[in-house]
């Protein structure tokens, strides 16, 4: 699953699925094993270097879900003092 995510967020795509790595289970059990993975990645905290990423995913028996949005990471700088060749500026 990591390359086809990992490649759908590069392309900057805002849905997407991916097939389930246990499609062949029984959906009783992949089911189940999809949901509490799909909650765990909506626990996470999602960037990459220009965003912020709001990431939804849902599991079903065979597949995840993903809705994307994207948002520009905003640098706060302080006003911090410069020290150059030992002085103070």
């Amino acid at each position: 699953m990591q390359t086809g995510f990992r490649k759908n967020l590069d392309a900057g795509k805002t849905e997407f699925e991916i097939t389930a790595d246990n499609a062949s289970y029984p959906p009783s059990i992949s089911g189940i094993q999809n949901g509490i993975t799909a909650y765990v990645l909506n626990q996470m905290k999602w960037s990459d270097e220009k965003h912020n990423i709001s990431l939804s995913v849902t599991g079903s028996s065979n597949a995840f879900d993903f809705n994307i949005v994207y948002s520009d990471i905003n640098h706060i700088w302080d006003n911090g003092t410069i020290i150059k060749r030992g002085y103070l500026y």
